[in-house]
């Protein structure tokens, strides 16, 4: 038994009409009493009653609708409680070096739209800033990653435990361009 088997139990119970909640469920007559009969299997017996084509619930419908009813209800509110925590997320800032754009980085903007689509509830914001400028406003803060030159970097990359690349929330991908470890992502 599932939530999703548990939603489609009440809204037969709602339209008490196999063909009017399939309808509603977008799902096919066929579907929906594939489901209702695997809960009727689960639980030991029949949840309706058919007779001259109308339904009427049988005790034990009875009692699984007075049970379900506040648990699916709870979920659906858990549901939306997650969406509007999700929509209302602050946005992840992203700094990146006008020294990759747009020579190093082809196919960027493909990249970020499969993103999107993947994940339409993040909401990502870019700005466009010198090398250091992307290291240091992702150190002090100001941006959540960065992606830059490594090689243009102005402060040693190899810090003795107190700079950006030793702080045990950041990390750094190094991707090899010809012979050159050219990038570094950081996080905070």
């Amino acid at each position: 038994m599932d939530i999703r088997q548990l939603h489609y139990f009440l809204v037969l119970c709602e339209e008490m009409n196999y063909t009017r909640a399939a309808q509603r469920l977008f799902l096919s007559r066929q579907a929906l009493r594939q489901s209702i009969s695997a809960l009727e299997a689960e639980l030991c017996g029949p949840l309706f009653l058919s007779a001259h084509h109308k339904l009427t619930l049988t005790d034990r419908g009875m009692s699984l609708q007075r049970h379900a009813t506040p648990v699916v209800e709870q979920f659906q509110q858990m549901q939306a409680a997650l969406r509007a925590e999700i929509q209302s997320a602050q946005p992840v800032r992203i700094g990146i070096s006008v020294a990759l754009v747009p020579d190093y980085l082809p196919g960027l903007e493909t990249q970020l739209d499969k993103f999107r689509q993947q994940y339409p509830h993040v909401e990502m914001r870019f700005r466009l800033l010198d090398n250091d400028a992307v290291a240091d406003a992702v150190e002090q803060g100001e941006l959540d990653a960065g992606l830059v030159c490594r090689h243009l970097l102005l402060f040693a990359v190899e810090c003795d435990g107190d700079g950006l690349f030793s702080h045990e929330l950041s990390f750094a991908i190094g991707v090899r361009v010809t012979n050159v470890q050219a990038w570094t992502i950081y996080q905070r």
